[in-house]
């Protein structure tokens, strides 16, 4: 799986990758990009409680 990881790093090596420890959540154009999508799950993780 790691193997995996670093050959889809160097094809995408200018995309930025969002993790929440070990748990990758996705990849994005911009850190804009990542920050909204992190904001977005925030707030639907509260919504749920």
């Amino acid at each position: 799986m790691l193997q995996e990881e670093v050959k889809n790093h160097r094809e995408n090596s200018d995309k930025f990758k969002l993790f929440i420890g070990f748990k990758k959540l996705g990849e994005f154009s911009s850190i804009l990009e990542a920050k909204q999508y992190a904001a977005k799950q925030d707030r639907q993780a509260d919504s749920a409680c």
